[in-house]
């Protein structure tokens, strides 16, 4: 087959983004830059189609989808730290639409709802590491963790979208009270035993004082499940705090109508940051 003399217009080239992981907390490794920074491509046609379909965007395949196609160098997007998910999707924005984005501003005095245009490109100057040190001692037991990955993110999204799915249809119902009230419970119990494995997931290893390493998933789990709730409260934070975006995605906005200055944040949200 003779090559498409058209392909060297498929696409232009990229911007290359640090990572708030530096490329840590990957099973299979990714492919950085001498600086070490990830190459982002702008999307095509195609990848943007990809965030017109809202059943794909809750389940996560768009997401990966145009990942693999435009970051290259992470082999695995389902194991991206949720840090660097915030900082990728701004390099996507950028690298396909430029540096500029509209966005609307509603002054908390007046309700006035403003539009304005925003240089999110300024927004990867803000980009700051995850702590290094992904270690706490409880109970003279060393807790290694990691952040959230895109794969337990999702799943946790999609459990709390069929509950609140599950809330808004028994409202409208004609079920009795008490079969309304077993099938909230039952959805309550799947999202927090998700939670707790959601926590179990992001905990690599456990060190204990007798020189024992803790490694097995279902140890760990049941470790979590059945701790008290002042040890579980403790991880769940410290686990919480690798979870934080490490970008600044806050603008200051002067209103307006009343001149009233204050605070907007951005939101990452695919279905409306790519909308």
């Amino acid at each position: 087959m003779s090559e498409n003399p058209l392909s060297e217009y498929f696409k232009k080239p990229g911007i290359y983004v640090k990572l708030p992981s530096e490329g840590n907390y990957y099973d299979e490794d990714i492919n950085l830059s001498s600086t070490g920074e990830i190459e982002i491509l702008p999307m095509s046609a195609k990848d943007e189609m990809h965030f017109k379909s809202p059943d794909a965007l809750l389940n996560g395949e768009s997401l990966i989808k145009v990942i693999t196609n435009c970051v290259p160098g992470i082999k695995n997007p389902k194991e991206i730290p949720m840090p660097d998910l915030s900082v990728i999707l701004i390099g996507l924005r950028v690298a396909t639409y430029g540096n500029d984005m509209d966005v609307f501003a509603s002054c908390p005095k007046c309700e006035n709802r403003d539009e304005l245009t925003y240089n999110i490109a300024s927004l990867l100057d803000t980009v700051k590491n995850i702590i290094t040190k992904n270690t706490i001692s409880i109970n003279k037991a060393l807790i290694h963790a990691k952040p959230y990955t895109l794969a337990l993110h999702t799943r946790i999204a999609i459990a709390t979208f069929e509950q609140t799915m599950l809330t808004t249809r028994l409202d409208t119902s004609s079920q009795s009270d008490e079969e309304a009230i077993k099938q909230l419970a039952e959805g309550y119990a799947k999202i927090t035993a998700l939670h707790f494995n959601l926590l179990a997931d992001s905990i690599i290893k456990v060190d204990l004082p007798n020189d024992v390493t803790v490694t097995n998933k279902e140890h760990i789990r049941d470790w979590i499940t059945n701790t008290d709730k002042k040890t579980y409260d403790k991880m769940r934070e410290f686990v919480g705090t690798l979870n934080a975006d490490r970008v600044n995605n806050t603008i200051q906005h002067t209103c307006s109508k009343c001149e009233e200055e204050f605070p907007s944040d951005l939101d990452f949200d695919p279905t409306s940051f790519f909308g």
